[in-house]
């Protein structure tokens, strides 16, 4: 029995075959409870002489979901899943699994130590720790390969995707898949095991270990694809290879050793904690409840690299992209650059040429707005659409900017209108907010997010806002760095300081990408009555003077890497023009960014501007790009504690008011609470 009286599993016999079945429908999570109530069942029915073989099926749609993610949080209990996975390995009864629906992580793992496997069509199975940065610790590095051998089992393992149990990978895993129910095949499969009285144990197949040439030429490509050695993508590439150099016990214990290490690690805490924020986004979508309109035609009207990006990326989803401008010498060189995208990709081979060919005959550009009328996805990052009443009434209008035009773009258009972030530049990004209007109808929202989600992005949905999370989230990181470097802190400390915290590049960059106007728009939104900004004001017309048409004001290089030489000299002249002494307290510059943001997001989240504090970190991660290992600021300040930063905000609050610790913020440091579940502060 497990927590509120609900079954962990039900256990009965029929024809002299014991059926165990997971009772929590929905994911029957193999809770320790669960494990326990298994393992029991299966040491029953090794002394039940009435008993001649074993099902273990799930309940609903599901097999199971793995362990629950809390668990990761502390060491495992047991019966550890490598304790189960070994029972039903060296069970002297058969043991058969009927997958009736998704088996993920340590349910899967459990499917693999059975002596045979029944699954029913479409149902999907995965391995997904590596996205937690975990390595599986029930034995799939070593009954996989077995199996499957090596190259499908690396690229399940180091994938983390979910596949259909009818994919060709999975060859000879299976022993029946079933259009209906697998548990009636499962049972008389189990009964005919125990009739014949042979069956063979996982560890004992050798069918993907038959080729050691193979084997080890998997392991050498793998190897040559990671970015980083010391990941827990290597250790996964090293406990595999362990299958085919170790006896199975000894790889069982190397893959035991490499899973304790990474669980309990910096890195899997954030992976998960992030894996969290994702859940909650995926969530709030579910609730809208609205099927979303087909969408074969989309127009993507000419504007700046977003336009670009999300036109490339929609040649893949639909069966006409449009291209549209004012006039076809606009539209042409728009699409210039959506070719030029697309030859980048041929070039780091992720598209072949023939690939990129069909793109482009997908293709088509029009400066007609009656085109409009026929599309069903518009996305609009160019100037203000200035059409008729009516122009697209069918379509769904998506404005790629928070702008105070966007709800009168609905208007004159008839169309359906939301905004939307896909950040920028919007092809590398794997987030994209959406922010509906009041009036937008839910089909309208889930057509976007669909739309988005088939494109391999996190979608966030923010109801009853006009601004985005990442403008919201990234202010006070440019104003912050815009305050230090006007008061006396070097360029490039700040853009060394801005990567120390995770991110891929240094804040100056970040600004001249996004464009120094829009980031002074934002600002003097987010902080109408703190000064700072004056220096870039002044840098912004000095380079439009200087060099008219330039898109770097602080940065330098083809991708904008390095700060520009010249701007240190520069903001020193600027100084002693303006009077500003240079006068930035001694603390490292890290923290103060960092702090700079907690203190600005604890504000909002105390106006309850922020629904959830995972969203945050979500939006760093997935739209900023931050390192998915360092989990975003608010959970580093969880983890190395808020009384840090607000040491530090005390020292700088005499420069800025931006450092001035909000009252929560001195709460939750009263309180000891933090931002994810401690007391003291709402957590979802």
């Amino acid at each position: 029995m497990g927590r509120n009286g609900v079954l962990d599993i039900a256990s009965d016999v029929e024809n002299g075959i014991a059926l165990i079945r997971l009772m929590r429908p929905g994911e029957n999570a193999l809770t320790p409870q669960a494990r326990a109530a298994i393992m029991r069942s299966l040491s029953e029915a090794e002394d039940d002489p009435k008993i001649d073989g074993i099902v273990l099926s799930g309940t609903g749609a599901t097999f199971s979901s793995g362990l629950p993610l809390r668990e990761y949080d502390q060491t495992i209990a047991a019966p550890t899943v490598r304790d189960l996975t070994l029972a039903i390995e060296n069970h002297s009864k058969p043991v058969v699994v009927a997958l009736n629906g998704a088996a993920f992580e340590a349910g899967f793992e459990i499917a693999l130590a059975a002596h045979a496997r029944v699954a029913r069509a479409g149902a999907k199975v995965a391995l997904p720790q590596v996205s937690l940065g975990m390595v599986p610790a029930g034995g799939a590095t070593q009954r996989l390969p077995r199996l499957i051998g090596p190259r499908a089992s690396l690229e399940m393992l180091l994938g983390g995707r979910a596949i259909v149990v009818e994919d060709t990978r999975l060859s000879g895993l299976f022993d029946q898949i079933t259009q209906g129910l697998p548990l009636p095949e499962a049972q008389d499969l189990a009964r005919r095991l125990a009739d014949g009285g042979q069956w063979i144990r996982t560890c004992d197949v050798k069918r993907g270990l038959s080729d050691p040439a193979l084997f080890e030429a998997a392991i050498r490509t793998a190897y040559n694809s990671l970015r980083q050695t010391n990941s827990v993508e290597s250790d996964i590439i090293r406990s595999v290879e362990a299958a085919l150099l170790l006896p199975f016990e000894q790889g069982l214990d190397m893959e035991e050793t490499a899973a304790e290490a990474r669980h309990l690690g910096a890195a899997s805490r954030a992976r998960r904690h992030l894996f969290a924020g994702d859940r909650h986004a995926a969530r709030d979508l579910a609730k809208l409840q609205a099927k979303a309109k087909t969408v074969r035609v989309v127009a993507v009207i000419a504007g700046g690299p977003r336009s670009v990006a999300l036109a490339s990326s929609s040649l893949d989803l639909s069966e006409e992209v449009v291209l549209y401008a004012s006039n076809i010498e606009t539209a042409e060189r728009f699409a210039t650059s959506i070719d030029a995208v697309l030859s980048v990709l041929v070039e780091q081979r992720v598209l072949s040429e023939q690939a990129r060919d069909q793109m482009v005959d997908r293709l088509s550009l029009s400066d007609d707005p009656e085109i409009l009328k026929e599309v069903d996805l518009v996305f609009d990052g160019g100037p203000v659409w200035d059409g008729p009443i009516g122009t697209a009434p069918r379509a769904v209008w998506c404005v790629l900017d928070n702008t105070i035009s966007a709800l009168g773009q609905a208007r004159r258009t008839g169309a359906e209108t939301l905004v939307v972030n896909p950040y920028r530049p919007a092809h590398p990004a794997s987030m994209v907010e959406i922010l509906p209007f009041q009036e937008t109808p839910p089909q309208t929202i889930a057509t976007a997010a669909q739309f988005f989600s088939r494109m391999g992005r996190t979608v966030v949905l923010h109801s009853g806002t006009t601004q985005s999370l990442g403008e919201r989230v990234s202010a006070p990181l440019f104003m912050a760095s815009i305050v230090l470097a006007r008061h006396g802190t070097d360029p490039q400390t700040l853009e060394d300081a801005t990567q120390v915290l995770g991110f891929p590049r240094g804040v100056l960059n970040m600004i001249d990408r996004e464009g120094a106007g829009h980031v002074l728009s934002r600002l003097s939104r987010a902080f109408p009555d703190l000064p700072g900004c004056d220096w870039l004001v002044d840098r912004t017309a000095f380079m439009e003077r200087n060099w008219p048409g330039a898109e770097a004001l602080c940065s330098a290089g083809p991708e904008g890497s390095n700060v520009d030489p010249d701007l240190s000299a520069w903001l020193a002249g600027w100084r002693q023009r303006s009077g500003v002494v240079a006068d930035v307290p001694d603390v490292p510059i890290e923290r103060a960014l960092h702090a700079a943001v907690v203190n600005r997001i604890a504000a909002m989240q105390r106006l309850g501007q922020i629904s959830r504090p995972e969203l945050v970190d979500l939006c760093l991660v997935r739209g900023f790009g931050m390192s998915r290992d360092r989990g975003g600021l608010l959970f580093q300040s969880d983890q190395h504690g808020l009384l840090p930063l607000v040491r530090v905000m005390k020292i700088l609050a005499p420069m800025s008011a931006l450092w001035q610790p909000d009252p929560l913020i001195e709460e939750m440091i009263k309180q000891g609470a933090n931002f994810f579940g401690s007391a003291g502060l709402p957590h979802s």
